[in-house]
């Protein structure tokens, strides 16, 4: 790829992206006013935090952000994050939601077990022309990443993805995988699909993987839809991949990884950091997909593994490590 070694971007990134109140307080009290700890206001959602890991790993990002039309609460609380966003990460505004898209992170000070409660704005579909032009446009040679995607989103998924030039990554949420059509639509346009394994057992249940036991259901998608790696990530047990090769052969069996944990669990965003190490890591080889090996997969999942692990140590869902902090 081209942007190696420039000023260039390396990926761009939509479109779940919002802003995130943290609010730590402490055990609630008999009196009727509490001190708040900690009261803050930060870039969230789940492309955010694929942007964010990237950016501190030393990667430049575009995020493209839906944001609500009118100046309700949710958006002017995006868009005083998006006039400070964080280094190395660049936000592209597209106004075309009812109301923007909200996440809101309550921390008890003592169990230090966080809960995120979050609102999602309807695109409105009137208003989403002028963003598809501005995506199709967008012909830089970098990597396409289209992370928590909802049917909603569909179609400014496939403008991203296009027959533009780069590696497109799709990572659905369940309400996507349960529109089966919709799913195989785009399944015919991805690179690298990334699911959670109560994801890609929804797309087994739903017949996506044809039927195919859990051995051989990950190659059997591959086959059919010509997607060059498949991961799988399951928690604590780590999870597993496939690759094909460059020929179009595929592996008859998968590959497994371990999981690397914290010892505190935080949990939001460590997938999100996951993906964004796993990217970081093809990038930096600076290889087409269909060159890399199951060497160097397997590599990037243990870099990967570590950064999710050391992120789950980490309060708030864009709060990750750098290389350096592994």
């Amino acid at each position: 790829m081209k942007i190696k070694g420039t000023e260039e971007p390396v990926a761009i990134i939509g479109f779940s992206v919002n802003p995130e109140i943290i609010a730590e307080f402490p055990r609630i009290s008999e009196r009727e006013k509490e001190n708040l700890n900690r009261l803050e206001c930060q870039l969230g959602g789940t492309s955010a935090n694929v942007a964010s890991a990237l950016a501190k790993l030393g990667m430049k990002t575009v995020l493209f952000a839906l944001t609500g039309h009118n100046n309700d609460f949710h958006t002017h609380c995006l868009h005083f994050v998006i006039e400070n966003p964080p280094p190395n990460i660049s936000i592209v505004n597209f106004p075309i939601l009812e109301k923007g898209h909200m996440g809101f992170v309550p921390i008890d000070g003592i169990k230090e077990t966080p809960q995120v409660f979050g609102y999602k704005g309807k695109i409105q579909q009137e208003k989403i022309a002028d963003c598809l032009k501005i995506i199709r446009n967008e012909e830089r040679e970098v990597w396409r990443i289209a992370t928590g995607v909802r049917p909603p989103e569909v179609e400014l998924v496939k403008a991203l993805f296009g027959e533009h030039h780069g590696f497109r990554y799709l990572n659905p949420r369940k309400e996507l995988i349960l529109e089966k059509e919709i799913l195989i639509d785009l399944l015919r346009q991805t690179d690298i699909l990334v699911l959670n394994q109560k994801e890609f057992d929804l797309c087994k249940k739903f017949d996506i993987c044809l039927g195919y036991n859990d051995l051989n259901s990950m190659v059997n998608m591959q086959n059919e839809f010509a997607i060059s790696l498949v991961v799988v990530t399951n928690g604590e047990d780590g999870g597993k991949f496939s690759l094909s090769t460059k020929v179009a052969t595929i592996r008859d069996k998968y590959k497994a990884f371990p999981a690397t944990v914290g010892k505190k669990v935080f949990t939001t965003g460590a997938g999100d950091w996951f993906a964004g190490a796993l990217i970081y890591t093809f990038v930096k080889a600076g290889k087409s997909i269909l060159e890399i090996t199951e060497a160097e997969i397997s590599d990037a999942m243990c870099l990967a593994t570590k950064v999710a692990g050391k992120k789950i140590t980490m309060r708030g869902a864009g709060n990750g490590p750098s290389e350096s902090d592994l």
